[in-house]
């Protein structure tokens, strides 16, 4: 026969803190923006008028992201992992050149990622995005 779902009119309560109990892997968790204490020589914006000062990575995050953020600051160019070269470059970020092989540090831009053969995408490496693996 034909399933039934019923939907409740109840609004969904969602924790302000999304961790686990610490016994439940994987802990902890990756860190937000600029937790990390370091920037590894990647632009830190303060302010929404820092990013808009800065004309490459204005055009940079309204390119890809639709506007300029007014809220959630500081944000860490170290933090984003992902970038879109072409827009980065079409922007004027100064990136400089991404390595092929594996990364070994953290903060290394390289270009090669596994079923990501795609020369417009440049990754930052983090070792804190693989904590508690």
């Amino acid at each position: 026969g034909p399933l039934t779902m019923s939907v409740s009119e109840q609004p969904l309560q969602i924790a302000s803190d999304p961790r686990v109990d610490s016994a439940c892997p994987p802990s902890p968790y990756v860190y937000g923006h600029c937790a990390s204490g370091d920037d590894h020589g990647y632009t830190v914006f303060m302010t929404q008028a820092d990013l808009q000062a800065d004309a490459g990575w204005s055009c940079y995050v309204q390119t890809v992201y639709g506007q300029i953020p007014s809220a959630g600051y500081p944000l860490c160019v170290y933090g984003w992992f992902k970038l879109y070269m072409t827009s980065a470059s079409g922007c004027g970020c100064n990136l400089g050149s991404a390595q092929t092989s594996c990364p070994t540090g953290d903060g290394q831009l390289f270009a090669r990622m596994s079923g990501f053969d795609d020369p417009g995408y440049g990754w930052i490496y983090s070792s804190d995005l693989m904590r508690g693996q």
